[in-house]
């Protein structure tokens, strides 16, 4: 009888190490099957028109990491309904690595303004590569020459200032808007179709103030046709250098456009790594540092912890901002 128990045992501890044995292989078949990825070509999903600012800083980055893993990165626009087109495909693609797009501010907006059903949990965010912050702009003969006497007129005047805006429910109109939360002021939003027609409008004498990007109102600063009274910026911008932040006025707000690239959720954690040393080298590449100089954007890599921290940051804030101010 123990002869039979001790065979027994025998038996089983050899299964039991078969077991083992076949399920570090399958770890290790797994493992490798990562570490050689890629191994064919990434699809890079950009959610609006050729032309834009997200078209050319994503296009931009896909270069530098098709040098940079060897494999082709092929952008595919796929625009409309404020990106979430773009960004439906890319939630709904495989997580194998080999889908991967481009999101915008807006992902964190999109649910506030009841666009579409998409927050920054709905995908594994890889990094952030750029910021564009907004500006409080004024015309040059304005009766204020400061943020802080414009805020002064603006309590004064309640209803009275006249804000052009990008389009209802932009960045540049929640902007504009979240200033007003922070400061118990009244505006009288004009939206436009882009910022273009707003800085136009606000030239027009149409509107009073306009809030949009640094290279957006450069050239009418130049021709001393505006005063920025602001940047909303953690830093002062480099197109515009000698002008204060909001939090050098002593106004804690922030707001500004950004962007990065995510893939689909549940990809693993080594593609993730992999994408993200691979797009911080692009960020920091000569090519970037060309695009960011001549589109006004600043090169801001985060890494993907940090990103996704940051993403759902802004999700909150529009959350609670965009529903107070009726968009």
């Amino acid at each position: 009888m123990k002869k039979i128990f001790l065979v027994f045992g025998i038996i089983l501890l050899l299964g039991l190490a078969a077991c083992s044995s076949s399920n570090n292989e399958n770890e290790d078949a797994n493992a490798n099957n990562n570490s050689d990825y890629p191994e064919e070509e990434i699809e890079l999903v950009i959610p609006f028109d050729p032309g834009g600012a997200s078209d050319m800083v994503s296009r931009a980055v896909g270069e530098e990491l098709e040098d940079d893993l060897g494999v082709p990165v092929t952008p595919v626009n796929k625009e409309g309904a404020t990106g979430t087109v773009g960004m439906n495909y890319i939630k709904n693609s495989e997580p194998d690595g080999y889908t991967m797009g481009y999101v915008p501010v807006e992902l964190s907006m999109v649910e506030s303004l009841d666009i579409a059903d998409i927050v920054p949990d709905d995908f594994t965010l890889i990094a952030r590569s750029q910021t564009i912050p907004a500006t409080i702009t004024v015309p040059e003969d304005a009766p204020y020459d400061t943020i802080e006497e414009f805020i002064d007129y603006a309590k004064d005047n309640p209803g009275e200032i006249t804000f052009g805006t990008s389009g209802e429910g932009s960045i540049w109109h929640a902007a504009a808007a979240s200033l007003a939360e922070e400061e118990d002021l009244d505006f009288n939003y004009v939206p436009f179709d882009g910022a273009s027609e707003a800085v136009k409008s606000l030239l027009g004498g149409e509107v009073d103030a306009t809030s949009v990007s640094p290279s957006e109102i450069k050239s009418a600063l130049d021709s001393d046709d505006v005063k920025v009274l602001a940047v909303m910026s953690e830093e002062e911008d480099p197109i515009i250098p000698d002008v204060p932040t909001l939090k050098e006025s002593g106004i804690d707000l922030e707001t500004e456009a950004w962007g990065g690239f995510v893939v689909p959720k549940d990809t693993p954690d080594e593609i993730v790594n992999t994408l993200e040393d691979s797009i911080e080298k692009a960020v920091d590449s000569s090519t970037f540092e060309e695009l960011a100089e001549s589109q006004g954007v600043n090169p801001a890599f985060m890494p993907a912890d940090e990103f996704d921290d940051f993403a759902n940051e802004e999700y909150d804030k529009y959350n609670d901002l965009l529903p107070k101010i009726g968009f």
